[in-house]
Parts: structure tokens; C-alpha cells; sequence
């Protein structure tokens, strides 16, 4: 089972989607954490500052995928939902405990979403304690599903590979 991770991984890997993404270490958002947006189309994209701000500065990005977010409120909030609403996937690391919480909607988790969290998951498997996966209605007032593996407690990158993907399917 690990080899066909591994392989699954490499093919992941060489897709284009993957090529901008930036390992946890390699980037901070602010002092405490690394973020990342999960595109609707399964891309993973590394943040240089709060998930909302990303998206305000980058409107383009954002109405490709049906959000407009110049009509929204300049804070966090109401551009966090309505990001979710139209499948996005909000990532966040947090470098003091060494979680990483991937949140979205239960509708709009498809293989492309989870190919995105398996590359994650990998090129910063050894910084993840701790995997959170929370998916949520079409309204944000439910959870739907929350899944959680605590990584350290494997021996073994191979372990933790079973137990991330034993998370994602």
C-alpha cells in the first residue's frame, strides 16, 4: 500500500497543480502559521497573508470560481463563507503545535480536493502532529464530517501516510 502512495504521489507531484505549492516550513503566513486555499479546481495555493486578504488581492482568481469578493465586507467573516460556499478549501498550519486543519463543504469534496490535502499531507508529513479534516452543509451550520489522526504517535512516514489517507478517502 505505501508504493502505491508513493507512486500516486510522484504522479500528484508532476501535475501542474501542484507546482506552485510551498512546503509548511518554507513559507509563514504570520509568526504563529502557514495558510493555504484549496481552489475549487483542486489547486493548492500557498499564502503569503490571511486567507481573506489573499482573496481580496487577488479578485481575478476569486471570480473564476463564481466569487465577487468586491461585493463583500472587508473582513474576515463574510469572505471565509462565502469562500466555502463556492468550494473552496481553507488550510491552516499551526507551527506551535504542528496541526494542520483543512475545512470545506461535505458538497463540493471531490478527488481533486483530496489529491490536493494527499500532496499536502506529504510534502509536510514530517511537521504534522496532528491532521484535522472538518467538513461542513451547504450552510456552515453543521458539521457533517470531522476527522482527526494524530500523526506523532507513528512510527514510521509510511504509518502516517495510511493514516492521512485513511482520513481523506
Amino acid at each position: 500500500m505505501i508504493k502505491l502512495l508513493r507512486e500516486k504521489y510522484e504522479l500528484l507531484r508532476e501535475s501542474k497543480l501542484f507546482s506552485e505549492l510551498k512546503a509548511v516550513a518554507s513559507h509563514k503566513t504570520d509568526l504563529l502559521t502557514s495558510k493555504m486555499w484549496i481552489l475549487p479546481d483542486g489547486k493548492p495555493v500557498s499564502l503569503d497573508q490571511w486567507h481573506y486578504r489573499w482573496l481580496q488581492n487577488n479578485p481575478k482568481i476569486a471570480l473564476k470560481y463564481g466569487l465577487d469578493v468586491k461585493t463583500l465586507p472587508d473582513e474576515e467573516q463574510p469572505v471565509r463563507v462565502a469562500a466555502l460556499k463556492k468550494g473552496f478549501f481553507r488550510v491552516n498550519y499551526e507551527y506551535n503545535s504542528g496541526t494542520i486543519t483543512i475545512e470545506g463543504l461535505s458538497s463540493k469534496y471531490h478527488k481533486k480536493i483530496k489529491d490536493a490535502i494527499f500532496v499536502i499531507a506529504i510534502d509536510n508529513i514530517r511537521s504534522i502532529d496532528r491532521m484535522k479534516l472538518t467538513l461542513m452543509n451547504e450552510t456552515l451550520t453543521k458539521i457533517t464530517r470531522a476527522e482527526e489522526a494524530i500523526l506523532f504517535t507513528y512510527r514510521s512516514e509510511e504509518e502516517k501516510l495510511a493514516a492521512v489517507e485513511d482520513i481523506i478517502k
